[in-house]
């Protein structure tokens, strides 16, 4: 394999765990804070969860980055 394709594997997968993790946590904020299964959930739902981020401080991004996952 050549070096620098190696390299970006090793440091993909460390980036790609990170924002599966990311993406956990972002759910279960989500499915907690709403108390629906993820299949019950509508536009509303998400609308209102981001409403709910925003008033307790959550920044943009944060914010931005959840709802994305």
């Amino acid at each position: 394999m050549v070096p620098a394709y190696e390299d970006w594997l090793r440091r993909g997968a460390s980036v790609w765990k990170d924002t599966i993790k990311q993406s956990k946590m972002a759910w279960r904020r989500l499915l907690q804070q709403q108390h629906k299964m993820p299949w019950e959930l509508r536009e509303v739902d998400i609308e209102g969860h981001a409403r709910w981020m925003q008033a307790e401080g959550y920044s943009p991004a944060t914010i931005g980055c959840a709802l994305g996952s």
